[in-house]
């Protein structure tokens, strides 16, 4: 699926130990409502997630706070393509 990303602003990345999915449920877990604290409760890995952050937002030592997020991404592509555009607007 590597080669679905064509865009230099965009990564894509194997995650053998689940960490991203373990930051992401903390996070959801420690106050984020909406789609994401869905995946809190979930046993398994995070997957199946599309997000939007601000210009500029950086995972330094914290999840960054998202402007969208929901999934599954096959049917909210179309919001979420909304949500890109405003943060590219930006």
């Amino acid at each position: 699926m590597l080669y679905r990303l064509h865009d230099a602003r965009a990564a894509q990345f194997w995650d053998r130990r689940l960490r991203v999915s373990q930051e992401i449920k903390a996070a959801a877990r420690g106050g984020s409502r909406g789609p994401l604290a869905q995946v809190s409760s979930n046993d398994g890995p995070v997957w199946d997630v599309v997000a939007v952050y601000a210009k500029g937002a950086r995972w330094d030592s914290a999840y960054p706070e998202h402007a969208f997020a929901d999934r599954p991404v096959v049917l909210v592509m179309e919001e979420f393509r909304r949500h890109l555009q405003d943060a590219l607007k930006n």
